[in-house]
Order: structure tokens, then C-alpha cells, then sequence
């Protein structure tokens, strides 16, 4: 049996440690450019899908048609939106 612990290995170098201000500057400008293009993805994305979410997601359960409803084998409920300031419906849909 031994009587000492296993050496530890030496950490590895860290790759940013050695680089100058201006390739930290490169890799910042890298990162801000793909989280633009993210986030400019997520607006298109929201976009071609704000239809189906306000209609079918968020407002499905107004209609009796709506597929949870026939899932749960369950009858429509009688459901209406109801404002209680003027610009409620307005806020509530903008189409």
C-alpha cells in the first residue's frame, strides 16, 4: 500500500494568458458578431412564428376547436378576454 497521495499534473497553460490586447480584441469582436447574429436568428424566428403562438398558442383555448381539448376529451369552455383598461385588447394583439 502506498503511504503518499498520486502527484498531481501540472495544469495546462491557458491559451489567453499569452495573447496580446489586440487578439483579445479580435476574440471579443468574434463573440459580439455571433451573439448579433443569434440574436437577430431569434427576431426572425419570432417573427415567421408570432402567428402561430398568438393564434394557436397563447389565444387557442378561445376556440373550441382548440387540439388540447380533444386530447383531454374534455367540452370547450366558454372563454372571452376581458379588458379592464382601453388599450387592454389592443396590447393583447397587435394584428
Amino acid at each position: 500500500m502506498r503511504s503518499s497521495p498520486p502527484r498531481a499534473r501540472r495544469p495546462k497553460k491557458d491559451p489567453t494568458s499569452s495573447m496580446s490586447f489586440l487578439e483579445h480584441l479580435e476574440e471579443l469582436r468574434w463573440r459580439v458578431i455571433k451573439g448579433l447574429i443569434g440574436v437577430v436568428a431569434g427576431i426572425v424566428g419570432a417573427f415567421v412564428l408570432s402567428d402561430f403562438f398568438i393564434n394557436d398558442v397563447i389565444l387557442g383555448p378561445t376556440r373550441p376547436d382548440f387540439l388540447m381539448y380533444s386530447f383531454l376529451r374534455i367540452d370547450a369552455v366558454e372563454l372571452s378576454l376581458i379588458s379592464r383598461k382601453l388599450p387592454g385588447q389592443f396590447f393583447t394583439y397587435w394584428g
